[in-house]
């Protein structure tokens, strides 16, 4: 399967086995999703009062929608973390910002796990850390593609002389 379903996009029309998702690793994912989930919610595969034959029917059209989200989102570009698409014709400032890191058309991603109500984070989310550095391991690797998104304090950023717009760096 590392040789059919899991292909990235390495030029027009062309496509390589992914060094980054592998079928092993995904049915492994599949199998912790299914029968332990995350906060309380699992995988759905089979119905309960389905018979064997609807449920294999079931499962592999779970699949087949979870696989064809992921490769529109990631596997086709080789990628498993964020990447940047924030370009001016999409509404950004510029193209490119380095804030992609805390939202990306539109969104504030710091709002998507609180809660407005109780303002405690849902389980989904991460705890916000304001003092993180992170950065990105993967990143698109079409024409003009920035690099890997990352994360960091602006303090940080300003003693290291990293404000500004991607390959733009303002150091005056």
């Amino acid at each position: 399967m590392n040789n059919q379903a899991f292909l990235y996009e390495v030029s027009q029309g062309n496509w390589a086995p992914s060094t980054v998702y592998k079928w092993a690793d995904f049915l492994a994912g599949l199998n912790s999703m299914h029968n332990v989930g995350v906060a309380g919610n699992t995988f759905w595969l089979i119905d309960d009062t389905a018979d064997d034959a609807t449920n294999a029917i079931y499962a592999k059209v779970a699949i087949a929608a979870f696989l064809s989200q992921s490769m529109q989102e990631t596997i086709r570009y080789n990628a498993c973390d964020e990447n940047n698409w924030s370009e001016v014709r999409y509404g950004a400032a510029v193209n490119y910002p380095m804030t992609a890191s805390c939202g990306q058309l539109g969104q504030k991603y710091a709002d998507y796990g609180m809660d407005p109500v109780t303002g405690v984070d849902h389980p989904y989310s991460c705890p916000r850390d304001p003092k993180m550095e992170v950065s990105a391991l993967t990143n698109a690797k079409w024409y003009g593609a920035p690099a890997p998104i990352f994360a960091a304090p602006d303090s940080v950023l300003a003693e290291k002389r990293l404000i500004g717009e991607w390959q733009r760096w303002s150091l005056d």
